[in-house]
């Protein structure tokens, strides 16, 4: 990179890639807002116990996302890794629940294993 403008290449087009990987970029988009809509209907509510969220909730969004990727496969935008990424955003949000409570039950496990290793 020299001090001569012309001879240095132009900036990355970001806006062309937008454009070409669009449906993707919205599938992803798609799956975030799946796991925010599940992170609010599990840890929100107010009660003492937080509430799985209900699959007739979280399944539109599966869809959605399941329609968007398709849609990006058969437009062949070549990111392959944003489809799947929105695919599995919005599949974990549908066992979101579930998955929090296997982690603590394991980390509890985990915990009781230790102690138990440190008085034996």
């Amino acid at each position: 990179m020299g001090l001569n403008r012309e001879a240095s290449p132009p900036p990355p087009a970001v806006v062309p890639w937008l454009r070409a990987h669009a449906l993707g970029l919205a599938c992803v988009a798609v799956g975030l807002i799946a796991v925010a809509v599940a992170s609010v209907l599990y840890f929100g509510g107010g009660g003492d116990a937080p509430r799985i969220p209900d699959v007739r909730l979280t399944m539109p969004f599966l869809v959605v996302a399941l329609g968007l990727a398709v849609a990006a496969v058969v437009r062949r935008e070549g990111a392959w890794a944003l489809p799947l990424a929105g695919i599995g955003l919005a599949a974990c949000a549908m066992v979101l629940g579930w998955a929090v409570v296997v982690g603590v039950i394991a980390g509890i496990t985990a915990v009781i294993i230790l102690v138990l290793s440190w008085l034996m």
